[in-house]
Protein backbone atom coordinates (compact mmCIF):
# COMPACT_ATOMS: atom_id res chain seq x y z
CA UNK A 1 0.00 0.00 0.00
CA UNK A 2 1.22 3.59 -0.39
CA UNK A 3 3.45 4.46 1.98
CA UNK A 4 1.49 7.50 4.77
CA UNK A 5 -0.69 4.71 5.66
CA UNK A 6 2.27 2.74 7.59
CA UNK A 7 3.11 3.73 11.02
CA UNK A 8 7.04 4.27 11.35
CA UNK A 9 8.73 4.00 14.52
CA UNK A 10 12.05 4.64 15.73
CA UNK A 11 15.33 2.03 15.28
CA UNK A 12 14.33 0.02 18.36
CA UNK A 13 10.84 -0.71 16.56
CA UNK A 14 9.75 -3.36 13.70
CA UNK A 15 8.59 -1.85 10.95
CA UNK A 16 5.41 -2.04 9.56
CA UNK A 17 3.73 -4.51 7.67
CA UNK A 18 3.46 -4.72 3.93
CA UNK A 19 0.75 -7.09 2.49
CA UNK A 20 0.56 -9.17 -0.54
CA UNK A 21 -1.12 -6.96 -3.22
CA UNK A 22 1.58 -4.68 -2.64
CA UNK A 23 4.20 -7.17 -2.91
CA UNK A 24 2.52 -7.80 -6.08
CA UNK A 25 2.80 -4.10 -7.04
CA UNK A 26 6.57 -3.94 -6.08
CA UNK A 27 7.29 -7.56 -8.45
CA UNK A 28 5.64 -5.39 -11.11
CA UNK A 29 7.93 -2.44 -10.65
CA UNK A 30 11.04 -4.63 -9.81
CA UNK A 31 10.27 -6.38 -13.54
CA UNK A 32 9.47 -3.36 -15.30
CA UNK A 33 12.66 -1.74 -14.85
CA UNK A 34 14.92 -4.39 -15.73
CA UNK A 35 12.68 -4.87 -18.98
CA UNK A 36 12.94 -1.13 -19.29
CA UNK A 37 17.19 -1.15 -18.83
CA UNK A 38 17.37 -4.34 -21.18
CA UNK A 39 15.31 -3.09 -24.03
CA UNK A 40 17.03 0.41 -24.17
CA UNK A 41 20.94 -1.02 -23.91
CA UNK A 42 19.58 -3.71 -26.67
CA UNK A 43 21.60 -1.74 -28.74
CA UNK A 44 25.41 -2.74 -29.43
CA UNK A 45 26.09 0.86 -30.35
CA UNK A 46 25.49 2.24 -27.15
CA UNK A 47 28.20 1.52 -23.91
CA UNK A 48 26.05 3.18 -21.45
CA UNK A 49 22.50 4.57 -20.08
CA UNK A 50 21.60 8.21 -18.10
CA UNK A 51 18.36 7.32 -16.05
CA UNK A 52 16.58 8.78 -12.71
CA UNK A 53 14.37 7.11 -10.65
CA UNK A 54 12.09 8.71 -8.46
CA UNK A 55 9.65 7.64 -5.83
CA UNK A 56 7.74 10.44 -4.69
CA UNK A 57 6.34 8.46 -1.65
CA UNK A 58 9.14 6.43 -0.60
CA UNK A 59 8.31 5.42 2.90
CA UNK A 60 10.81 4.41 5.69
CA UNK A 61 12.98 1.45 2.93
CA UNK A 62 12.03 -1.55 4.92
CA UNK A 63 8.72 -3.53 6.09
CA UNK A 64 7.76 -7.10 7.70
CA UNK A 65 5.92 -9.56 5.45
CA UNK A 66 2.33 -10.28 6.28
CA UNK A 67 2.70 -14.32 6.45
CA UNK A 68 6.32 -15.10 7.87
CA UNK A 69 7.16 -10.92 9.82
CA UNK A 70 10.49 -11.25 7.50
CA UNK A 71 12.13 -7.87 6.61
CA UNK A 72 11.30 -6.86 2.96
CA UNK A 73 12.55 -3.96 1.44
CA UNK A 74 10.71 -1.22 -0.09
CA UNK A 75 10.83 0.33 -3.19
CA UNK A 76 13.35 2.78 -3.02
CA UNK A 77 15.83 -0.46 -1.98
CA UNK A 78 13.53 -2.62 -4.99
CA UNK A 79 14.62 0.33 -7.41
CA UNK A 80 18.39 0.22 -6.27
CA UNK A 81 18.58 -3.41 -6.54
CA UNK A 82 16.61 -3.63 -10.10
CA UNK A 83 18.83 -1.08 -11.25
CA UNK A 84 22.36 -3.03 -10.60
CA UNK A 85 20.49 -6.49 -11.68
CA UNK A 86 19.27 -5.22 -15.02
CA UNK A 87 22.72 -3.79 -15.74
CA UNK A 88 24.43 -7.12 -15.18
CA UNK A 89 21.75 -9.25 -17.10
CA UNK A 90 22.76 -6.49 -20.04
CA UNK A 91 26.24 -7.25 -19.78
CA UNK A 92 26.17 -11.18 -20.03
CA UNK A 93 25.21 -10.45 -23.40
CA UNK A 94 27.08 -7.72 -24.82
CA UNK A 95 31.46 -8.15 -26.02
CA UNK A 96 31.76 -4.15 -25.58
CA UNK A 97 30.52 -3.56 -21.82
CA UNK A 98 27.44 -1.51 -21.03
CA UNK A 99 27.58 0.99 -18.31
CA UNK A 100 24.47 2.43 -16.30
CA UNK A 101 24.40 5.55 -14.49
CA UNK A 102 21.57 5.51 -12.85
CA UNK A 103 20.62 8.33 -10.51
CA UNK A 104 17.90 8.08 -7.46
CA UNK A 105 15.56 10.60 -5.70
CA UNK A 106 13.51 9.58 -3.11
CA UNK A 107 10.63 11.75 -1.23
CA UNK A 108 8.95 11.14 2.00
CA UNK A 109 6.98 13.40 3.64
CA UNK A 110 6.46 11.48 7.55
CA UNK A 111 9.04 12.50 9.25
CA UNK A 112 9.49 8.70 11.31
CA UNK A 113 9.08 7.31 7.36
CA UNK A 114 12.43 9.59 6.34
CA UNK A 115 14.50 8.95 9.45
CA UNK A 116 14.11 4.97 9.01
CA UNK A 117 14.93 5.38 5.10
CA UNK A 118 17.75 7.57 5.72
CA UNK A 119 19.51 4.88 8.01
CA UNK A 120 18.40 1.91 6.07
CA UNK A 121 20.24 3.55 2.45
CA UNK A 122 22.65 4.80 4.89
CA UNK A 123 23.62 1.59 7.01
CA UNK A 124 23.60 -0.56 4.06
CA UNK A 125 25.85 -1.76 1.13
CA UNK A 126 23.11 -0.93 -1.56
CA UNK A 127 24.13 -0.75 -5.07
CA UNK A 128 24.72 2.90 -6.31
CA UNK A 129 24.31 4.75 -2.81
CA UNK A 130 26.19 7.53 -3.73
CA UNK A 131 23.54 8.33 -6.41
CA UNK A 132 20.92 8.11 -3.98
CA UNK A 133 19.34 11.95 -3.56
CA UNK A 134 16.58 11.95 -0.21
CA UNK A 135 14.03 14.75 0.45
CA UNK A 136 12.03 15.58 3.48
CA UNK A 137 8.54 16.97 2.54
CA UNK A 138 5.80 16.49 -0.11
CA UNK A 139 6.17 15.62 -3.40
CA UNK A 140 4.31 18.21 -4.71
CA UNK A 141 6.37 20.62 -3.42
CA UNK A 142 9.25 18.87 -4.40
CA UNK A 143 8.37 18.48 -8.12
CA UNK A 144 9.55 21.72 -9.44
CA UNK A 145 13.10 21.52 -8.79
CA UNK A 146 13.21 18.32 -9.04
CA UNK A 147 12.61 18.36 -12.92
CA UNK A 148 14.47 21.16 -12.74
CA UNK A 149 17.63 19.22 -11.45
CA UNK A 150 17.32 16.40 -14.09
CA UNK A 151 16.58 18.91 -17.14
CA UNK A 152 20.18 20.81 -15.19
CA UNK A 153 21.87 17.26 -15.66
CA UNK A 154 20.56 16.56 -19.09
CA UNK A 155 19.21 12.90 -18.26
CA UNK A 156 16.05 13.20 -20.04
CA UNK A 157 15.08 9.40 -19.22
CA UNK A 158 13.22 9.47 -15.94
CA UNK A 159 10.70 7.04 -14.38
CA UNK A 160 8.65 8.33 -11.50
CA UNK A 161 6.61 6.25 -8.69
CA UNK A 162 4.25 7.75 -7.66
CA UNK A 163 2.38 5.55 -4.84
CA UNK A 164 0.27 7.69 -2.94
CA UNK A 165 -2.24 6.57 -0.26
CA UNK A 166 -5.50 7.44 -1.73
CA UNK A 167 -5.76 9.82 -4.59
CA UNK A 168 -5.76 13.43 -3.49
CA UNK A 169 -1.85 13.47 -2.97
CA UNK A 170 -0.71 13.70 -6.89
CA UNK A 171 -2.78 16.13 -8.88
CA UNK A 172 -3.06 15.80 -12.29
CA UNK A 173 -1.48 19.40 -12.97
CA UNK A 174 1.97 17.42 -11.61
CA UNK A 175 1.68 14.99 -13.56
CA UNK A 176 1.11 17.11 -16.87
CA UNK A 177 4.33 18.98 -15.60
CA UNK A 178 6.36 15.78 -15.95
CA UNK A 179 5.67 14.82 -19.11
CA UNK A 180 5.70 18.65 -20.34
CA UNK A 181 9.16 18.72 -18.97
CA UNK A 182 10.38 15.73 -19.41
CA UNK A 183 8.61 13.87 -22.71
CA UNK A 184 10.51 10.63 -22.46
CA UNK A 185 9.85 10.11 -18.62
CA UNK A 186 7.57 7.44 -17.63
CA UNK A 187 4.92 7.51 -14.37
CA UNK A 188 3.91 4.93 -12.02
CA UNK A 189 0.80 6.13 -10.30
CA UNK A 190 -1.92 4.45 -7.91
CA UNK A 191 -5.07 5.36 -7.31
CA UNK A 192 -7.40 4.77 -4.91
CA UNK A 193 -10.59 4.37 -7.25
CA UNK A 194 -13.06 2.28 -4.57
CA UNK A 195 -12.15 5.04 -1.90
CA UNK A 196 -13.19 7.68 -4.00
CA UNK A 197 -16.58 6.32 -4.83
CA UNK A 198 -17.44 6.49 -1.44
CA UNK A 199 -17.81 10.36 -2.24
CA UNK A 200 -19.54 10.42 -5.15
CA UNK A 201 -23.06 11.12 -3.49
CA UNK A 202 -21.76 13.46 -1.12
CA UNK A 203 -21.12 17.31 -1.20
CA UNK A 204 -17.24 16.79 -0.70
CA UNK A 205 -17.10 15.39 -4.28
CA UNK A 206 -16.92 18.68 -6.68
CA UNK A 207 -14.10 20.27 -4.36
CA UNK A 208 -12.46 16.40 -4.92
CA UNK A 209 -12.57 16.51 -8.26
CA UNK A 210 -11.56 19.83 -8.49
CA UNK A 211 -8.33 19.33 -6.60
CA UNK A 212 -6.71 16.82 -8.49
CA UNK A 213 -8.14 18.11 -11.72
CA UNK A 214 -10.45 15.71 -12.98
CA UNK A 215 -14.18 17.18 -12.02
CA UNK A 216 -14.69 18.35 -15.46
CA UNK A 217 -14.56 14.46 -17.35
CA UNK A 218 -17.49 13.79 -14.47
CA UNK A 219 -20.86 13.82 -16.43
CA UNK A 220 -23.90 14.64 -14.09
CA UNK A 221 -25.81 11.23 -13.44
CA UNK A 222 -28.23 9.11 -15.13
CA UNK A 223 -30.76 8.43 -12.14
CA UNK A 224 -31.61 5.11 -15.06
CA UNK A 225 -28.35 3.51 -14.56
CA UNK A 226 -28.19 1.05 -11.75
CA UNK A 227 -25.65 1.03 -9.09
CA UNK A 228 -23.27 -1.26 -11.06
CA UNK A 229 -23.61 0.57 -14.02
CA UNK A 230 -22.78 4.03 -12.53
CA UNK A 231 -20.04 3.13 -10.78
CA UNK A 232 -19.04 1.39 -13.88
CA UNK A 233 -19.97 4.35 -16.02
CA UNK A 234 -17.90 6.86 -13.34
CA UNK A 235 -14.88 4.66 -13.30
CA UNK A 236 -14.83 4.82 -17.01
CA UNK A 237 -14.90 8.86 -17.16
CA UNK A 238 -12.05 8.62 -14.26
CA UNK A 239 -10.03 6.54 -16.35
CA UNK A 240 -10.08 8.84 -19.29
CA UNK A 241 -9.50 11.78 -17.60
CA UNK A 242 -6.70 10.68 -16.09
CA UNK A 243 -5.15 9.71 -19.70
CA UNK A 244 -6.53 13.49 -20.53
CA UNK A 245 -5.15 15.16 -17.75
CA UNK A 246 -1.75 13.96 -17.23
CA UNK A 247 -0.88 14.55 -20.73
CA UNK A 248 0.70 11.25 -21.71
CA UNK A 249 0.39 9.43 -24.89
CA UNK A 250 -0.61 6.29 -23.28
CA UNK A 251 -2.15 4.86 -20.53
CA UNK A 252 -2.94 1.44 -19.34
CA UNK A 253 -4.80 0.67 -15.81
CA UNK A 254 -4.75 -2.29 -13.84
CA UNK A 255 -6.82 -2.88 -10.97
CA UNK A 256 -5.45 -4.34 -7.45
CA UNK A 257 -7.41 -5.55 -4.85
CA UNK A 258 -6.09 -6.04 -1.06
CA UNK A 259 -7.13 -9.74 0.70
CA UNK A 260 -8.10 -7.50 3.30
CA UNK A 261 -9.96 -5.34 1.87
CA UNK A 262 -13.33 -5.05 -0.56
CA UNK A 263 -11.68 -2.01 -1.87
CA UNK A 264 -9.26 -1.83 -4.93
CA UNK A 265 -6.95 0.88 -6.70
CA UNK A 266 -5.34 1.23 -9.33
CA UNK A 267 -2.20 0.51 -10.79
CA UNK A 268 -1.86 2.91 -14.06
CA UNK A 269 1.18 3.21 -16.18
CA UNK A 270 1.77 6.60 -18.33
CA UNK A 271 4.04 7.20 -20.94
CA UNK A 272 4.87 8.52 -24.69
CA UNK A 273 5.78 5.95 -26.38
CA UNK A 274 3.99 2.16 -27.43
CA UNK A 275 6.75 0.31 -26.87
CA UNK A 276 6.84 1.23 -23.33
CA UNK A 277 2.95 0.49 -23.10
CA UNK A 278 3.66 -3.25 -24.95
CA UNK A 279 6.21 -3.86 -22.24
CA UNK A 280 4.31 -3.13 -19.47
CA UNK A 281 1.33 -4.79 -21.08
CA UNK A 282 3.50 -8.29 -21.50
CA UNK A 283 4.34 -7.79 -18.13
CA UNK A 284 1.17 -8.13 -16.96
CA UNK A 285 0.37 -10.82 -19.46
CA UNK A 286 3.58 -12.85 -17.47
CA UNK A 287 2.26 -12.34 -14.22
CA UNK A 288 -1.72 -12.69 -14.72
CA UNK A 289 -2.23 -14.32 -11.14
CA UNK A 290 -1.60 -10.70 -9.52
CA UNK A 291 -3.84 -7.54 -11.88
CA UNK A 292 -7.27 -7.24 -13.33
CA UNK A 293 -9.18 -5.55 -15.73
CA UNK A 294 -12.73 -4.77 -16.57
CA UNK A 295 -14.29 -5.19 -20.03
CA UNK A 296 -13.67 -7.23 -22.86
CA UNK A 297 -10.59 -7.88 -24.71
CA UNK A 298 -10.91 -6.26 -27.51
CA UNK A 299 -10.87 -2.28 -28.54
CA UNK A 300 -13.17 -1.55 -25.81
CA UNK A 301 -11.08 -1.69 -22.30
CA UNK A 302 -12.19 1.38 -20.76
CA UNK A 303 -15.74 1.33 -22.31
CA UNK A 304 -18.89 -0.28 -19.86
CA UNK A 305 -21.22 -2.51 -21.37
CA UNK A 306 -23.58 -4.51 -19.06
CA UNK A 307 -23.02 -7.43 -21.39
CA UNK A 308 -19.33 -7.52 -20.09
CA UNK A 309 -20.20 -6.65 -16.50
CA UNK A 310 -19.32 -9.96 -14.32
CA UNK A 311 -21.28 -8.95 -11.65
CA UNK A 312 -24.37 -9.50 -14.26
CA UNK A 313 -23.48 -11.75 -16.47
CA UNK A 314 -21.59 -14.42 -13.98
CA UNK A 315 -18.36 -14.08 -16.24
CA UNK A 316 -15.40 -13.68 -14.20
CA UNK A 317 -13.02 -10.96 -14.44
CA UNK A 318 -10.43 -10.70 -16.90
CA UNK A 319 -7.14 -11.92 -14.86
CA UNK A 320 -4.44 -12.18 -17.87
CA UNK A 321 -4.30 -15.58 -18.36
CA UNK A 322 -4.73 -18.01 -21.27
CA UNK A 323 -7.86 -18.09 -21.22
CA UNK A 324 -8.42 -14.30 -21.65
CA UNK A 325 -5.74 -14.35 -23.99
CA UNK A 326 -7.73 -16.70 -26.38
CA UNK A 327 -11.05 -14.38 -25.62
CA UNK A 328 -8.79 -11.04 -26.43
CA UNK A 329 -7.95 -12.48 -29.88
CA UNK A 330 -11.00 -13.87 -30.92
CA UNK A 331 -12.63 -10.47 -29.96
CA UNK A 332 -10.01 -8.35 -31.80
CA UNK A 333 -10.45 -10.70 -34.93
CA UNK A 334 -13.68 -9.04 -34.81
CA UNK A 335 -13.00 -5.47 -33.53
CA UNK A 336 -10.10 -4.73 -35.71
CA UNK A 337 -11.34 -5.11 -38.83
CA UNK A 338 -14.93 -3.37 -38.45
CA UNK A 339 -12.93 -0.88 -37.04
CA UNK A 340 -10.39 -0.79 -40.25
CA UNK A 341 -13.81 -0.78 -42.83
CA UNK A 342 -15.91 1.30 -40.60
CA UNK A 343 -13.41 4.08 -39.52
CA UNK A 344 -10.12 4.49 -41.74
CA UNK A 345 -11.73 3.14 -45.33
CA UNK A 346 -9.60 2.61 -48.04
CA UNK A 347 -7.03 4.65 -47.86
CA UNK A 348 -5.62 2.57 -44.76
CA UNK A 349 -3.64 3.04 -41.50
CA UNK A 350 -0.20 2.66 -40.75
CA UNK A 351 0.15 -0.04 -37.97
CA UNK A 352 2.07 2.54 -36.11
CA UNK A 353 -0.69 5.21 -36.56
CA UNK A 354 -3.01 2.54 -35.44
CA UNK A 355 -1.34 2.07 -32.10
CA UNK A 356 -1.61 5.80 -31.69
CA UNK A 357 -5.28 5.86 -32.05
CA UNK A 358 -6.36 2.26 -30.24
CA UNK A 359 -3.39 0.40 -28.34
CA UNK A 360 -4.99 2.66 -25.14
CA UNK A 361 -8.45 0.91 -25.82
CA UNK A 362 -7.09 -2.97 -25.32
CA UNK A 363 -5.20 -5.28 -23.22
CA UNK A 364 -3.61 -6.63 -26.44
CA UNK A 365 -0.13 -6.75 -27.08
CA UNK A 366 1.72 -5.44 -29.89
CA UNK A 367 2.19 -9.28 -31.09
CA UNK A 368 -1.53 -10.28 -30.15
CA UNK A 369 -2.13 -7.57 -32.44
CA UNK A 370 0.46 -8.63 -35.12
CA UNK A 371 -1.10 -12.15 -34.76
CA UNK A 372 -4.94 -10.94 -35.35
CA UNK A 373 -4.13 -8.78 -38.58
CA UNK A 374 -2.15 -12.26 -39.65
CA UNK A 375 -5.26 -14.13 -38.90
CA UNK A 376 -7.39 -11.28 -41.13
CA UNK A 377 -5.49 -11.66 -44.09
CA UNK A 378 -5.42 -15.28 -44.52
CA UNK A 379 -9.64 -14.48 -43.98
CA UNK A 380 -9.35 -11.73 -46.32
CA UNK A 381 -10.84 -9.62 -44.48
CA UNK A 382 -7.54 -7.26 -44.32
CA UNK A 383 -4.85 -6.49 -46.29
CA UNK A 384 -1.39 -5.48 -45.68
CA UNK A 385 1.35 -3.68 -47.83
CA UNK A 386 4.99 -2.45 -46.91
CA UNK A 387 6.32 0.87 -47.55
CA UNK A 388 7.47 -0.18 -51.26
CA UNK A 389 3.54 -1.31 -51.90
CA UNK A 390 4.85 -4.98 -50.98
CA UNK A 391 1.96 -7.73 -49.93
CA UNK A 392 2.35 -8.59 -46.41
CA UNK A 393 1.17 -12.92 -46.36
CA UNK A 394 1.93 -13.10 -42.25
CA UNK A 395 1.30 -11.22 -39.29
CA UNK A 396 4.98 -11.44 -37.83
CA UNK A 397 5.78 -9.74 -41.24
CA UNK A 398 4.21 -6.91 -40.23
CA UNK A 399 6.37 -3.38 -39.03
CA UNK A 400 4.80 -0.18 -37.96
CA UNK A 401 5.38 1.58 -41.22
CA UNK A 402 3.28 -0.95 -43.09
CA UNK A 403 -0.35 0.00 -44.39
CA UNK A 404 -3.31 -1.79 -43.23
CA UNK A 405 -6.78 -1.30 -45.33
CA UNK A 406 -9.84 -3.15 -45.82
CA UNK A 407 -9.93 -5.71 -48.34
CA UNK A 408 -12.30 -4.77 -51.27
CA UNK A 409 -12.69 -8.94 -51.91
CA UNK A 410 -14.12 -10.15 -48.78
CA UNK A 411 -15.28 -13.08 -48.57
CA UNK A 412 -18.49 -11.78 -46.57
CA UNK A 413 -19.48 -8.77 -45.18
CA UNK A 414 -18.58 -8.15 -41.67
CA UNK A 415 -21.84 -6.90 -40.74
CA UNK A 416 -23.21 -10.98 -42.05
CA UNK A 417 -21.15 -11.83 -40.08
Amino acid sequence: MPKTHYHWQDSNNKPPIIEPHSIAKHEVLRNYLIRYIQVLASNQQYSSLRLVLVDGFAGGGLYRRWDNDQEYEGSPLIMMRAAHDAANLVNEDRKKQFELKPSFIFVEKNIKGFQSLERVIHGSDLPFVEQVSLHYGCFTEKIIPILQDIQSSQYGRAIFLLDQYGYTDVPMSAIKTIFHTLPKAEVLLTFSVDAMMDYFDSTRRRGILDRIGLEQHIQADSQLLSRIARKQKIQMELGKGIHHESGAAFYTPFFIRSAASPRGYWFIHLSNHFRARDEMIKLHWNMHTHFIHYGNGGLSMLAYDPRHDSKLTGEREFIFGKTERDQSVEQLQEDIPKYIVDTIGQKGVTLEQFLHNKFNDTPADVNMIKEVLGASIRERDLLVYGPNGETRRSGSAITQKDIICPNPQQKLPLIFR
